[in-house]
Formats: C-alpha cells, sequence, structure tokens
C-alpha cells in the first residue's frame, strides 16, 4: 500500500509514497506533517513525513514492530503500539522520536489509539480474550 491525497469529490489525486508499506496515516492539527506505519519485511516503524510526502524519517528508532500510530490533539506528541515481549503496548512520544514513554504495561494487547479532543486522555482497543475499549489519563 501506498499514500496519496485527493479532494472529497475524488479530485486530483496525488500519490506521496511509491515502494508499498505504508499504512495507519494521519496528518498532523496543523496539516504540515503525516504520521504513519511503514512496513519492510518484517519490520514495522512509525515514520513522519511532509505533508507534500517529503523527508520521511522513522521516529521509531531502533524498534522494529510499532504501528497503529496517532497525533495528540495539540500535535506535540504521538501515541503508538510497540511489541514489547510479544505483546503490542502503548507508547508516547514527542513528534521528533524524543521522550518515548510507556502509559500501558499490562496482559493484552493494546491498538488503535486516541487521543481526546482536549489531551487529557486516550482511548483504545484491548485484544485479551475478546476486545474491549479503555479509556486512560494520556502521561503528562
Amino acid at each position: 500500500m501506498d499514500l496519496a491525497t485527493m479532494r472529497a469529490d475524488g479530485s486530483d489525486l496525488r500519490r506521496l509514497t511509491k515502494g508499498g508499506g505504508y499504512t495507519y496515516a494521519s496528518y498532523s492539527p496543523d496539516g504540515r506533517w503525516i504520521v504513519h506505519r511503514h512496513q519492510e519485511g518484517k519490520a514495522s516503524t512509525v515514520s513522519v513525513m511532509t505533508a507534500e510526502g517529503k523527508e520521511d524519517r522513522n521516529l521509531s528508532g531502533a524498534s522494529t514492530l510499532d504501528g497503529w500510530p496517532a497525533w495528540s490533539s495539540d500535535g506535540k506528541r504521538v501515541v503508538f503500539s510497540r511489541n514489547v515481549e510479544g505483546r503490542f503496548q502503548l507508547f508516547v512520544m514527542n513528534r521528533d522520536g524524543t521522550d518515548v514513554r510507556q502509559p500501558t504495561d499490562a496482559l493484552g494487547e493494546f491498538t488503535n489509539a486516541r487521543w481526546s479532543p482536549d489531551g487529557l486522555k486516550i482511548l483504545c482497543g484491548r485484544r485479551l480474550g475478546g476486545v474491549s475499549l479503555v479509556l486512560f489519563d494520556a502521561p503528562k
């Protein structure tokens, strides 16, 4: 899969990436950046690029099993899932990949997190037997 943009009416289709492996993309609140998951072989990283599809850079560092990124409402942080000891836990980092913190450390797999509009809460799915929704305080 590659990333592309288009107008709401379907016109002006523009391809942003080539080579495949691009998923879970979203624009920053200011519209200047796109955070996304990039998969190459078995490696999956969180990356950010300009809204024009340029300057794509890895935010995951040495980690090779990250995904499901989402911007904070102020665009300063990203929440994402990282595979830790065989299960996905949530992590939060600054938009430049610094100050990585792990707000969850529990049984199950935490994925598809989203910030509340006020930036105080994070909602995500938790797979443990079935799937449930979990709401918790966002790290400060």
